[in-house]
């Protein structure tokens, strides 16, 4: 093999393993973050009245250092609004109401 051909097959090799090392870091950093299941799990907090509606953006944010999503749920004329950790913490939440 030529010097050029091994500087290119090495290069490719470490390319690789770059690649394959930042697929672990991020499936390790996301595979516990399911959105629909965080939601659900707030939605439990809520049995007093009836749930009209409910949402949560499935894109994660920085919040205060770590990854969380937005989401709401609605109760007649208002609504609450909360950001929940990626572990399932509950971050914030504040009522407020909906205008017709």
């Amino acid at each position: 093999m030529s010097q050029k051909s091994t500087t290119n097959l090495s290069s490719g090799l470490l390319l690789l393993a770059a690649g394959s090392a930042l697929s672990v870091l991020l499936w390790r950093r996301y595979r516990g973050a399911q959105p629909d299941k965080l939601l659900h799990q707030i939605k439990q907090e809520f049995d007093a009245q009836p749930i009209t509606g409910s949402w949560i953006d499935f894109q994660p944010f920085r919040y205060q250092k770590r990854w969380a999503y937005r989401g709401g749920i609605r109760q007649q004329n208002r609504e609450y609004r909360f950001v929940v950790a990626t572990n399932g913490q509950h971050l914030v939440g504040h009522w407020q109401p909906l205008m017709h």
